[in-house]
């Protein structure tokens, strides 16, 4: 890639993203016509930047072009076309931003973006710490506990990127940004109380990373006692993780299934439910918004069964392999941020696995694309490259 258009595309970044976030805590403002509002204006118009970007970058791919056929491919089997062609566009969305992100090789690149991710989910919870303290609709009683929205319209939305915030932050006080602690003692006290237990998950998953670095033992080991100590005292928190096992103490034979909140007994249904759509939807999905064709109207709380119910055995397919080039990637890499990349993958996928945040909710998709670009780009362990050639003899 020309590197002139590489620095293009790392100069765009930030703006890109500093806009996606702004666009999420503006969802209130009111529609210029039925279905139209600034949320989803800006989800357009960021889309056609990130095509254009990526056009002129001349970097098109065959991931991104393949991921892109698939999203075709489920819009022209979906049931109601001008509906699924916004869900379409939104998840179009994280997949044009890796591009862009791996042109701009932001696994060695990645301080600037950082500090633009850091920088508005710092912002978006300050925000929401006002509105808790000015706003009632800032709350929300759910689960029997009264819960953080601030300024999102979702509960989940703004757990999720308060964790991504808060670890982002965390990372950076270890490598000398004074300046981040500001940001973590907005995010972690606004991630908490959210009493969201798979951002939670999330959030302590991601700073495993932070193990192998000398200068953060101290602040790490300190954040897990205060973490245990906070939750062992709050009734709500031990009531939300109480919730989870709770079924087991039940003498109904089929108590199991609502393990997780009922997750189980979802899956379940969900699945033989797709599995009665025949061998066409197996290999090709039932079209955008699958499982709410055949099911139910909401998604079954676990990506990968999403993504096939939408996609199909291909769609599912193209995730895995995905995620297994970046593992192998990371575990061959030694750049600055191989150690954080891999925790917060690892992160993403296990959240993935029991909630419907990671990938279907477009600012935290946008994350989780970012790091899958870093794990693409990230500069090699020195064991990888050839060594120099031996000297010619003399003669």
């Amino acid at each position: 890639m020309n590197p002139d258009s590489a620095s293009q595309c790392r100069r765009v970044l930030p703006l890109f993203v500093g806009t996606r976030i702004a666009l999420d805590v503006l969802w209130w403002l009111p529609a210029f016509a039925p279905g139209i509002n600034l949320l989803r204006v800006g989800t357009v118009a960021l889309l056609v930047a990130l095509a254009a970007t990526l056009t002129r970058a001349r970097g098109w791919r065959w991931p991104e072009l393949v991921a892109l056929g698939l999203l075709a491919l489920g819009l022209a089997r979906s049931t109601h076309h001008i509906v699924d062609l916004a869900e379409a566009l939104r998840l179009a969305s994280p997949v044009l931003l890796f591009a862009v992100a791996r042109e701009a090789r932001i696994g060695e690149h990645f301080d600037a973006l950082e500090r633009t991710l850091v920088a508005g989910f710092a912002a978006t919870g300050l925000l929401s710490l006002v509105a808790a303290a000015a706003w009632p609709d800032a709350w929300v009683w759910l689960h029997e506990t009264w819960r953080l929205r601030g300024v999102y319209h979702n509960i989940h939305n703004l757990s999720l990127v308060m964790a991504m915030g808060a670890s982002m932050a965390l990372y950076r006080v270890s490598r000398g940004d004074r300046l981040a602690l500001i940001a973590v003692v907005i995010t972690v006290p606004t991630l908490y109380a959210t009493y969201t237990r798979s951002s939670w998950i999330f959030f302590a998953v991601s700073l495993l990373g932070l193990i192998g670095m000398k200068t953060a033992r101290r602040l790490l080991g300190v954040g897990a006692v205060g973490a245990a100590l906070l939750i062992a005292t709050d009734p709500a928190a031990r009531a939300r993780f109480g919730a989870l096992l709770a079924p087991l103490g039940s003498s109904d034979s089929e108590a199991w299934l609502e393990l997780g909140t009922g997750r189980i007994r979802m899956w379940t249904t969900s699945l033989a439910a797709f599995v009665e759509q025949g061998p066409v939807d197996w290999v090709l999905g039932s079209g955008i918004r699958g499982a709410q064709t055949f099911w139910k109207p909401k998604n079954p709380a676990n990506e990968f069964l999403n993504l096939t119910y939408q996609f199909g055995a291909l769609g599912l397919g193209l995730a895995l392999a995905t995620l297994v080039a970046a593992s192998r990637r990371l575990a061959a890499s030694s750049g600055p941020y191989g150690a954080q990349a891999r925790a917060a993958l690892l992160a993403c996928v296990l959240v993935a696995a029991v909630t419907d945040s990671t990938m279907s909710r477009i600012t935290p998709s946008w994350v989780f694309a970012i790091w899958l670009a870093i794990a693409f780009t990230a500069s090699p362990a020195s064991g990888d490259a050839r060594p120099p050639a031996p000297p010619a003899p003399a003669r």
